[in-house]
């Protein structure tokens, strides 16, 4: 089937506003998919590794740093 044809069909899974976005930037999204909480969390974990590691001067069991990486260094 060829991107023409696709619109001839109706939708059985998408909207047609999600499979006209898709067509115009190549992506499906759905607001809210994931509950704020949910999301909220995701962010904060490895929000929590980054501020961690910007105390490290050494690699150990929770990172790995490469030559030049260590706190105070950008």
């Amino acid at each position: 089937m060829t991107p023409e044809r696709i619109p001839l069909y109706d939708p059985h899974m998408l909207t047609q506003a999600q499979r006209e976005r898709c067509f115009e930037y190549g992506y499906v999204s759905e607001d809210s998919l994931v509950p704020s909480d949910q999301a909220a969390d995701l962010l904060r974990v490895p929000g929590g590794f980054v501020e961690t590691s910007r105390s490290e001067t050494l690699s150990g069991s929770a990172f790995d740093l490469g030559p030049g990486q260590q706190a105070g260094e950008n």
